[in-house]
């Protein structure tokens, strides 16, 4: 039997067991996510729940993973924006 719960941490969802998921089973937790043109995960993100995203890959957060802190020394301090949610602070927020 399997178990179907999410666990939400730090405003995060997390698949019980995500890392060891096989292919197969990945495919599977995804068909319980809703269809991607009502609900996608930005920046990495996957789909753990109709509504809520595992950030963890690129350390995102947000309900749909749609921020991304970067400190790295490549900051320019400025900001930019393209397309329509397409925006990157000059804090280093995606």
């Amino acid at each position: 039997a399997t178990r179907d719960t999410v666990t939400v941490v730090g405003g995060q969802a997390e698949a019980p067991d995500s890392v060891a998921m096989s292919s197969w089973e990945r495919r599977l937790h995804r068909a319980k996510c809703a269809p991607s043109y009502l609900f996608s995960c930005f920046n990495g993100g996957e789909c753990v729940h109709p509504a809520f995203c595992d950030c963890r890959r690129f350390n995102a957060t947000g309900l749909r993973c749609q921020m991304v802190y970067n400190a790295g020394p490549e900051r320019d301090s400025i900001c930019r924006a393209w397309g329509q949610h397409h925006v990157e602070t000059f804090d280093g927020l995606y």
